[in-house]
Order: C-alpha cells, then structure tokens, then sequence
C-alpha cells in the first residue's frame, strides 16, 4: 500500500511537471489560472505523499531490521545455550561464626591458646612434616608464623557436643539448599515450596546432606569459619528449562537456603531426641551466621567466586535467614564479584 502510494505520487508530480511545461497556467496579467492553481495543490498535495510515504516506508524498514535483529540475536542465545549447558551444581563456602555468641567465643579462645602454644609444631616447609596432624596449618606469615589452620573432624580438637552442644551441631552440618530465579524477586517474598512454576522458581538444587565441613581460624583476625563444600546430585535438581545453561545465569538470582532456618516448630515427640532448648541453640547460632565468600561452579571452567559483601541476608517467608545475589548481566562484571563491595 504504501509503496503504491509513494509511486503514484511520483507519477502524479511528474506528469503534473510535464504539463505545466506544456501548457501556460497564466493569465495576461501575470497571474496563476484557477487551473494552474488546481496542478500546483495537487503537486504539492503529491510532494508531500511521497515525503510521508518515504518516512513510513524508512520506518518500516527500521522496524524489520530490528525484528530481524531480535530473531537473529535469538536464535544466537538458544544456540549458546546448547553449548554451555549446566553440567553441575558445586558449592565452596566460607562461612563466618558470631564471636558475639558464647559457644564460639569460648571455643575461639581455646583454640587460639592452642596455636599460641604450639606455633613451632606445625608442618615443617623442608620435610613437609606434620607434627601436629589436630591443627592442619593453611597459610603463614613471612616469618613463618600460621596465620590460619584447620581443624578436621576427627581432630581431638573439634568441639566436643557434651561442651560445645550447639557449635558442634551447626559446624558440622550447616549447609544449604540453592535456587535460581530467572527473574529476580524481592528475598522476603521468597517462598521456600518445592516448586518450579512459571513465575515461582527456575531451579533447584536440593541439599543431599553431604557436605564436608571443617572448622578454620585466623590467628591475626581471631574469626572462626566454618569451610564446606559439595556438590548437588543430579537427581535432586528440579527445574523447569528456563534456567538449564551458563548463558541463563547472566542477570539471574541465586538464593541459598540454610536448612536450619525455617521458623516451624518440631513437634512433641521430637524432644525425646532434641531437647527444645538445644534446637533454639542451634537456631540462634545458625541464624547469626555470615557468608565470608563462595565459589559456585556450573560446569568445568565456570566457576563465579562471590565475595560475602555482595550477598544480601534477609528474611523470607517462613523463616529466616534466606541469603541472595542478583548476577551481573555483563560477563565483565562477574570478576568484580570477588572484590570486597565498598558500601
């Protein structure tokens, strides 16, 4: 239609042209004819069709290189989703203990008197042996001094549940539970339901219940940490194909469940196992704990370390805490994700 118009109107000017050559639309006195004013409305009339006609048509033109464009850049994103699929679903966490509670602040004490007194007794740089195999020795200072150690359980170091009921409990299996969000949502109105909906949750990745988790302290800091890592069987993922590859993760919402978190009491018959007061320990201790860092991996050659300053915690429906990130949607930025956020 509107190519139609633009040539009739190019075939209206130029004949109306044509004639005003051929013919005068003058009168004696100088002046345009009734008639010689009829061609030149209706020249102008025509002038300004082909001037619409060529916006329209430029528009148009605009409009279907952006669809193309879009159906191009589309066919291009399912394509990179074949080639990076998620493969796996893996989990290194640094976790940070409260010193504000007494448990931890006790046990910090101990086991800082214990490096105090044995800082000479940890594995030697030229024989690489391990004299003390209850403090495993990670890093050191220029001089040689241990500046954090480990202790595994097993050591005769770990805390014991008879004096450390709630830390021996959280230490061992604090872990989570991840889910992914296409489309982030605010952290409060996170519904933790098994579901994977349109609109609810993408994916999930359900803890197994076997994490390796061991205590760490930094000497110079005086921080104890839990560090834990696992990774998610396969057949505890649920997910709905909306966040099934690398590609998916850009722009996406991690949200990381611990499972002591919930606000549901247990029941009765339960506090033959657990007395009531040892599972409010429990929960208070895990509640304070803090994110220090994590390292997700998705496949081989994508990991993403997250530094804690950029993991919000919060509150969620039905318990609490729920901690989240929103990842950049520039590849770029990802590597920022390490460094400490200055707020």
């Amino acid at each position: 239609m509107i190519l139609a118009l633009k040539i009739f109107s190019i075939f209206i000017t130029t004949l109306l042209g044509v004639l005003s050559l051929l013919f005068n639309f003058r009168n004696g006195e100088g002046r345009i004819t009734n008639q010689g004013k009829i061609v030149l409305t209706i020249i102008l009339l025509s002038s300004f069709t082909g001037i619409v006609t060529t916006i329209v048509e430029s528009n148009e033109s605009k409009i279907e290189a952006q669809e193309r464009l879009a159906k191009t850049t589309k066919v291009l994103h399912e394509f990179n989703r074949t080639q990076t699929p998620i493969t796996r679903v893996k989990l290194l966490y640094w976790l940070e203990l409260p010193q504000s509670n007494i448990e931890v602040f006790n046990y910090s004490a101990f086991v800082d008197g214990l490096i105090t007194s044995n800082a000479d007794q940890f594995l030697d740089p030229i024989t690489h042996v391990d004299p003390n195999p209850d403090l495993d020795l990670i890093s050191e200072d220029q001089n040689g001094n241990p500046t954090r150690i480990a202790i595994k359980l097993g050591s005769k170091y770990w805390p014991s549940p008879q004096e450390y009921k709630a830390l021996s409990s959280v230490a061992l299996f604090y872990s989570f539970s991840l889910f992914i969000k296409n489309k982030s949502i605010n952290p409060e109105m996170f519904d933790s339901l098994i579901s994977i909906d349109p609109g609810h949750l993408d994916f999930i990745a359900l803890n197994s219940f076997n994490n390796l988790n061991q205590l760490e302290y930094e000497y110079l800091d005086k921080k104890l940490l839990i560090r834990g890592s696992y990774e998610f069987a396969p057949v505890l993922w649920k997910k709905n194909g909306a966040v099934s590859s690398i590609v998916d993760l850009n722009g996406a919402q991690i949200l990381l469940l611990p499972e002591n978190s919930t606000d549901h009491e247990l029941k009765d018959r339960y506090s033959q196992v657990l007395s009531k007061e040892l599972i409010k320990k429990q929960r208070e201790l895990s509640k304070a704990v803090n994110i220090k860092t994590i390292l997700l991996s998705f496949a081989d050659g994508h990991e993403i370390w997250i530094d804690g300053t950029h993991i919000k915690k919060s509150a969620y429906r039905g318990g609490y805490p729920v901690f989240s990130i929103i990842l950049p949607k520039d590849i770029k930025e990802f590597l920022t994700l390490q460094e400490t956020k200055k707020h």
